[in-house]
C-alpha cells in the first residue's frame, strides 16, 4: 500500500518538462514516506495533456508487466489525485547519488520547446534544473562496467522477450553517479507509452524478439554515448556497439532468411 492519503506533500513544486503526452513535475514531502521498503522524500507526477484515461491506464498496465519481472524499473508507479487532477506518481530517478537521463529526452526537448510551453500555457511555474543539460555539461570521461552492462543487456533482453514484451527506445533512461568522470553505468525502464506487450505471439518467435530488444537497447544505449560521453572517448564505446549491432543485424537476417526458405 502506498498510503498516498497521509502523505504531506510541500507547497513547492519544480516543473521538469514535458514530452508528447504529459507534464512532469517534481514534488517533496513533508515528512519521509516508504513503499514496500524503499524510504523517499520527493517523488515525480505527470499530468497527462489530453486528459486521456486511455493514457494513463496503459501506462500504469505497461509498468506492472515490467515490475513482474526483474527487469530494473521505478520503485513505484500508480495513479491518484493531486490538486484535483488524476495524475500518475513515480519515483524520482534522480533523489539520490546517481543521476538518470533519457537520451530520447535530450534530442527532442530544448530551453526553447520549454520557454514556449511557459509561456504558452501562462502559467507560474519554478523549472528545476535540467538532468540531460547537467551531464551534457559535465560529460563522462570513463564506463567502468561497460562490459559486464553489455552482459545485463543481453540477459535482459532474453527476460524480456520470454515476458512477450517488445522495447522501444525511449522507454530506457541510462544513470551513473552524480558528479563523477569515471562511473559505473545502471539504466531503469521509466518510460511506459510506447512498450509493447505481444499478446498472440508464438514461442518460436522468442529468439527473434531477444535479438531485436537487445539491439533496441544497444541503440538507445548509443545514443546515450554520443550525448554524454566526452568526445576524447566515446568513439571507443560506439565502436563497440556499432559492432554489436551489426552482429545483430547478420543474426536476424539469416534467421529471417531461414524462415523465409521454409515457406
Amino acid at each position: 500500500m502506498n498510503n498516498f492519503i497521509d502523505w504531506k506533500i510541500h507547497t513547492k513544486r519544480l516543473y521538469i518538462g514535458s514530452g508528447a503526452y504529459w507534464e512532469v513535475y517534481r514534488a517533496f514531502l513533508e515528512k519521509e514516506q516508504s513503499i514496500n521498503g524503499f524510504t523517499f522524500s520527493q517523488f515525480i507526477y505527470k499530468i497527462n495533456k489530453n486528459n486521456s484515461e486511455f493514457d494513463l491506464m496503459h501506462n500504469i498496465t505497461m509498468y506492472d508487466y515490467i515490475k513482474n519481472t526483474s527487469i530494473p524499473t521505478l520503485e513505484y508507479y500508480f495513479s491518484e489525485v493531486i490538486d484535483g487532477i488524476k495524475v500518475i506518481i513515480a519515483e524520482d530517478l534522480n533523489a539520490n547519488n546517481k543521476l538518470f537521463v533519457s537520451p530520447n529526452n535530450s534530442k527532442n526537448s530544448t530551453n526553447k520547446d520549454i520557454l514556449y510551453n511557459y509561456i504558452s500555457n501562462n502559467k507560474i511555474r519554478e523549472f528545476d534544473e535540467n538532468a540531460e543539460e547537467t551531464l551534457e555539461n559535465n560529460k563522462i570521461l570513463e564506463i567502468e562496467n561497460f562490459e559486464s552492462f553489455l552482459n545485463k543487456v543481453s540477459f535482459d533482453s532474453i527476460e524480456l522477450s520470454q515476458n512477450q514484451i517488445g522495447c522501444c527506445e525511449d522507454m530506457f533512461f541510462f544513470g551513473a553517479f552524480k558528479n563523477q568522470k569515471k562511473t559505473e553505468l545502471f539504466y531503469k525502464v521509466a518510460d511506459f507509452d510506447t512498450i509493447i506487450k505481444i499478446t498472440d505471439y508464438h514461442i518460436k518467435g522468442i529468439d527473434n524478439l531477444a535479438l531485436r530488444n537487445e539491439k533496441t537497447i544497444l541503440q538507445s544505449l548509443f545514443e546515450y554515448i554520443t550525448i554524454f560521453i566526452d568526445d576524447s572517448i566515446k568513439c571507443k564505446y560506439q565502436n563497440i556497439l556499432s559492432k554489436k549491432i551489426e552482429e545483430i543485424n547478420k543474426l536476424l537476417n539469416k534467421k529471417n532468411n531461414t524462415a523465409h526458405n521454409k515457406r
